[in-house]
């Protein structure tokens, strides 16, 4: 079986920040070999500060008093540890993959060495039947894309409040999904459909109906579990050394000394107890793991896929301020094809799923349009500004009684203009402020009304920098899609041109990678504004495509025209989205 591979869908940029300047210890001496007494060698034990992800935090804890660094190892398995090493609360931070890294900044992520490899396997209860596979007969990983067929046994995975395992999981299913579909916003509704029927592990115990992703490491000490053999390889996570920028010259010394022991024979020691293997490792072999088969390490994810794998994988990551608003025009009855559901339908069933991957502290409001729907307006108010955690429920029965009216006309131009208006008068900081458009049309408002340039005009007038907001526009089948790059380029945002109804929700998740990407690139509220050292701005090209800027120097994010649904699509496969291939 080909070897899982992680699809790169989308760029990201992060912010890299750094303490401002540090006086200099003076000279640092040079660095004694490793031992394990440290005092009767060292003329001086240089102190560092280090939170590291429990998987390594015993290492570290071990290496460090074979050698002349006094560290103090903090655990801390939560993405916030990201903001205590920019706010200078630490000198190093070690989590469990780089895909959790970026969040100290791109920079930094980019270059941080690995300190070990822990790979991900499939877990279940000791006493549980699973006969069925075998060293010759393996589980395989594309096997989660389609949970139904695993049934009695549904799948869990490590929680992503400690770990980034359903994150490089998503990466590595992303890849398979690219593969087999040919599609990459149909892949992305493949792999959102199984991420969100994968429930997050609650305890240590595996329950015998229950398969589990986690790392190999944490089934030797599970007294009922053991490892599925399973084929395609191991996705891992590779822990990375992320050293604080801008650190003082002892601090510096300290980190390389201890880096240096960490990933030399001292951390070998230590890693085999706890059940990880050396960094830079490229497989497992035999013996490395009880009933593990042998199978190459695949590579964790690159940085460009980090603000959709949070989409799809970790709800908690993003939270966005963000209206959407719903073309209820005539037009929007029509079915997306022969003896297919219309288009409202296919948009209920998408938000349905959709809504799922959007964090509890999101808020969320809805607007209806058509033309003059509510007199003087051409949209109505469905429901209110509000967090997901109040208003889920409220929002889903809403959509699910979305109806075209036959008569409605496609009031595009004006009801942008008054979207982009609410969300600037209720927009909130450190949140990804958004208006998310749905439309099949282009604008079909009265005799009189403002045009392409004059509503243009206006939205340049009223766009704050200073108060960003991102328009997203999806535009189904014939939709004016020239008019939606134009009005995006004015304020910054994305197109996306949709050709087939189960596109729907991996364009949804696309979109809101583009709030997880805000989300990544906002600087810690706490944090001293000199600490910043990196800019962020976005603008998008007159053909769709969305560019990053970074310290000046700006770089494609993403081309989001949708290629057509393949015809080879199973629809079981897709049993939890709406129809429209095959």
């Amino acid at each position: 079986m080909a070897l899982l591979t992680a699809g790169a869908v989308v760029a990201v940029a992060v912010l890299a920040s750094s303490d401002g300047t540090k006086k200099s210890a003076g000279p640092v001496p040079p660095s004694p070999a490793a031992t394990t007494s440290p005092a009767k060698h060292c003329p001086k034990r240089l102190a560092l500060r280090v939170l590291a992800a429990s998987g390594i935090a015993p290492v570290v804890r071990s290496v460090a008093a074979k050698t002349c660094v006094d560290a103090t190892v903090s655990v801390d398995d939560s993405a916030s540890a990201a903001n205590l090493l920019k706010q200078g609360k630490a000198d190093v931070w070690i989590p469990d993959s780089r895909v959790r890294a970026v969040l100290a900044g791109s920079t930094l992520s980019a270059v941080a060495p690995s300190t070990a490899a822990s790979p991900l396997v499939v877990a279940a209860n000791a006493s549980s039947n699973t006969s069925k596979w075998n060293a010759k007969r393996p589980l395989n990983w594309t096997a989660l894309l389609n949970l139904g067929a695993l049934a009695p046994l549904s799948v869990e995975v490590q929680s992503s409040s400690t770990s980034s395992t359903s994150l490089v999981l998503a990466g590595a299913l992303n890849g398979l999904a690219l593969t087999s579909t040919g599609d990459k916003y149909l892949g992305l509704a493949l792999v959102a459909a199984a991420s969100t029927s994968m429930k997050p592990a609650s305890s240590s115990d595996i329950a015998k109906s229950t398969l589990r992703v986690e790392e190999a490491r944490l089934v030797k000490g599970q007294s009922n579990a053991k490892i599925v053999p399973i084929a395609g390889g191991y996705p891992q996570l590779d822990y990375p050394w992320v050293a604080r920028s801008g650190s003082a010259p002892a601090v510096q010394s300290a980190s390389a000394q201890l880096l240096n022991a960490v990933q030399g024979p001292l951390g070998d020691a230590a890693r085999k107890q706890q059940g990880l293997l050396k960094p830079g490792v490229t497989a497992v072999k035999p013996g490395d793991y009880a009933d593990t088969n042998s199978g190459a390490l695949i590579p964790v994810p690159a940085a460009a896929s980090v603000p959709t794998l949070y989409a799809i994988a970790d709800a908690g990551a993003q939270h966005g301020n963000t209206l959407a608003v719903l073309d209820i025009s005539g037009s929007m009855a029509e079915p997306t094809g022969a003896g297919q559901e219309s288009k409202i339908a296919a948009v209920q069933n998408s938000a349905k799923l959709a809504a799922q991957l959007l964090s509890p502290r999101t808020r969320l409001g809805l607007w209806e349009f058509t033309y003059q729907l509510d007199p003087p307006h051409d949209f109505r108010q469905v429901v209110p500004l509000a967090a997901l955690a109040d208003n889920r429920t409220t929002l889903l029965d809403a959509v699910s009684a979305a109806t075209p009216i036959p008569t409605g006309g496609t009031s595009l131009y004006r009801t942008t203009v008054d979207a982009y208006e609410f969300v600037q008068a209720n927009w909130k900081a450190n949140y990804a402020n958004t208006v998310i458009v749905f439309t099949d049309g282009k604008d079909e408002t009265d005799p009189g009304a403002p045009s392409l340039a004059d509503v243009q005009a206006q939205l340049k007038s009223i766009a704050d920098p200073k108060r960003p907001i991102q328009l997203i526009m999806l535009g189904y089948g014939d939709a004016d899609i020239a008019a939606m790059n134009a009005l995006t380029s004015t304020v910054g945002g994305v197109v996306y041109h949709i050709t087939s109804a189960v596109q729907i929700v991996g364009a949804f998740i696309d979109s809101i990678s583009h709030s997880v990407l805000h989300s990544l690139v906002a600087p810690d509220p706490s944090a001293p504004r000199s600490s910043v050292k990196s800019s962020v701005s976005f603008s998008t090209s007159p053909s769709g495509r969305v560019f990053i800027a970074e310290n000046g120097r700006s770089r494609m994010v993403s081309a989001v025209a949708i290629a057509p649904c393949p015809a080879a699509v199973s629809r079981t496969s897709l049993s939890r989205l709406s129809p429209g291939c095959g």
